[in-house]
């Protein structure tokens, strides 16, 4: 338990730049019932997979448990692929609701959330980031490769009607979905959703013709420009997200990964659905979790070490397979 940890023997580790972990993003599966472009442009849905236990709950509570013998973590993030796909993501927000996290967090496609959100509220989810990249069904099939915008739309007025904060991710794409940008932020601005937008993360398939479809935190300013005046807001330590509010007092934020980038105080560490340990997703270098707690602190050392000091610079690793 979170309370167990021996001061003694437990010095959380830091690199040169004052980094340390303290939010874990952990990817449940590597299947996904989308073919997003910005994620897997060269497949498609295919058949509705079924939910699926590659590993059981209790081997990931067993490394988070782990993880928080030696390391303050205080959030964890569950993603995928598609998490809702994991059969038992229930249970998984349970037995980490009971290790005393602050915070434990969804992000999805929202396609198959709805019938699953009491349950997990339930659990203890505290939070949820859906994807909604066009909110024209046309333009969000030719992103995600498939229909169902209505699904992902009613998902989100569930989640309001449980009162379950609430974030919308939007996956911007040159030429592909950034007429998006004001319909996106209008119709949730709307209804008090704060929209986070994503600059195209230069990742696996398209490493090699990112410039063609990226969008600038620039870019998604203008557009918003259009019909708001917007001012920047302080950014908080360690956030991925510059926030900015409009006139009239609509906030979105920004996820610019390449055009304002975060390295300097990132604090995320990411555990892939084999359990791999991942410091830094500009770095394709996984570690095992050891059993022994000063080995861990050196694996947690050389995982921190794989931080890019100031810019991401890019990675072979595929988003389906590590998450967000």
């Amino acid at each position: 338990m979170v309370g167990a940890r021996d001061p003694e023997l437990v010095r959380p580790p830091f690199d040169r730049q004052g980094r340390s972990f303290r939010t874990l993003r952990l990817s449940l599966t590597p299947v996904c019932n989308f073919a997003c472009r910005y994620c897997d442009p060269e497949s498609s849905p295919g058949k509705e997979p079924v939910p699926i236990t590659r590993r059981p709950a209790d081997f990931y509570l067993r490394l988070v448990e782990r993880l928080l013998e030696v390391t303050p973590l205080h959030t964890v993030r569950l993603t995928g692929g598609e998490p809702t796909l994991y059969a038992q993501l229930a249970s998984l927000v349970a037995g980490l609701a009971a290790l005393g996290l602050s915070r434990i967090c969804l992000t999805t496609n929202g396609f198959l959330l709805e019938s699953q959100l009491e349950a997990l509220k339930a659990a203890g989810l505290t939070d949820l980031n859906v994807s909604v990249d066009a909110i024209e069904p046309a333009v969000f099939e030719r992103v995600t490769g498939r229909g169902g915008l209505d699904r992902v739309l009613g998902a989100i007025d569930r989640a309001r009607g449980l009162a379950l904060p609430l974030k919308i991710n939007a996956t911007i794409m040159r030429g592909l979905n950034d007429c998006q940008v004001l319909p996106v932020f209008e119709q949730f601005a709307a209804a008090g959703i704060e929209v986070r937008f994503l600059e195209l993360m230069k990742m696996g398939p398209l490493q090699t013709n990112h410039e063609q479809f990226f969008f600038s935190e620039a870019e998604i300013l203008a557009r918003i420009c259009e019909r708001f005046t917007v001012r920047r807001l302080e950014r908080q330590p360690s956030a991925t997200a510059t926030l900015f509010e409009t006139g009239d007092g609509r906030r979105f934020g920004i996820i610019a990964n390449h055009s304002a980038p975060f390295c300097s105080d990132c604090d995320r560490l990411r555990l892939d659905h084999e359990g791999r340990l991942f410091g830094c997703l500009s770095s394709a270098i996984g570690y095992t979790v050891p059993d022994d707690k000063h080995a861990l602190i050196a694996t947690l050392k050389g995982a921190l070490e794989e931080k890019q000091p100031q810019r991401f610079t890019g990675s072979a690793l595929s988003m389906r397979s590590i998450g967000g």
